[in-house]
């Protein structure tokens, strides 16, 4: 940043206060508009504007006004260290004053974090649609981008009714080419694998929650049942 003589600021400020906005003064004068503002905000809030440090000959600037700088972050608590820089010291280089900053023990002010697509009361309603939800219909998708946004922009209970019927219709379709393979017509001679069919079924309850087939009354007995749109033998003593 150029160095400013005290002359050529007293022109500025006296320029201001006959009327012209810090915008005009920047183009007038050719300077920044920041180092007009800076100028500015020390006059107002001290009745100067001269620079406070300056770059001596064979001597490294420094500032060492503390209670300056604490009575900028009341006016201005959310000022960021360069801001502070720039309104109160703009002609020390950027790492001379945050060197001095730490040497008056001023850190940096980190900030919380937090996640930020989270909205309690949001959470709170989504939870309590989850309890409503049967556990075995119950899963959950990533927290990638898209899927996300996905889920937001189009309700998230609609989606995981949609999401877990197609899910649901899958697993049905993969049960059915099973099921199917064992009476597939190439086989048409072999009796289907009982043990097959009883672990297809098992498999379908714990997809569906339902159980396919109604136990028969008679341990002895063969029942047939539909099973998505199949006959499927069922001996009930091997269930």
């Amino acid at each position: 940043m150029p160095s400013y003589s005290q002359d050529f600021r007293d022109i500025v400020i006296n320029k201001y206060e006959e009327g012209m906005t810090e915008f005009e003064l920047s183009k007038f004068f050719n300077i920044d508009k920041r180092t007009v503002v800076s100028w500015i905000e020390l006059y107002k809030r001290t009745g100067d504007y001269s620079s406070r440090q300056g770059v001596g000959c064979g001597r490294v600037a420094s500032f060492t006004d503390k209670t300056l700088i604490e009575q900028y972050l009341i006016d201005h608590p959310d000022a960021s260290t360069l801001d502070i820089k720039e309104a109160l010291a703009p002609d020390i280089p950027r790492s001379t004053f945050y060197d001095c900053l730490n040497i008056l023990g001023f850190s940096f002010k980190k900030k919380t974090p937090k996640y930020k697509q989270r909205k309690e009361h949001e959470r709170l309603e989504y939870i309590e649609k989850l309890k409503e939800i049967a556990q075995n219909l119950l899963f959950y998708i990533d927290e990638k981008k898209e899927a996300y946004k996905f889920c937001q922009d189009n309700g998230f209970e609609p989606v995981i009714l949609s999401i877990t019927i197609e899910r649901l219709n899958r697993a049905g379709e993969k049960i059915k080419a099973d099921i199917q393979a064992e009476f597939d017509a190439e086989n048409s001679k072999k009796k289907p694998n009982q043990e097959k069919l009883v672990e297809l079924r098992e498999k379908y309850i714990r997809v569906f929650g339902v159980d396919p087939v109604v136990k028969p009354q008679d341990d002895k007995e063969i029942q047939q049942s539909s099973f998505y749109g199949l006959t499927v033998e069922y001996i009930a003593n091997k269930g």
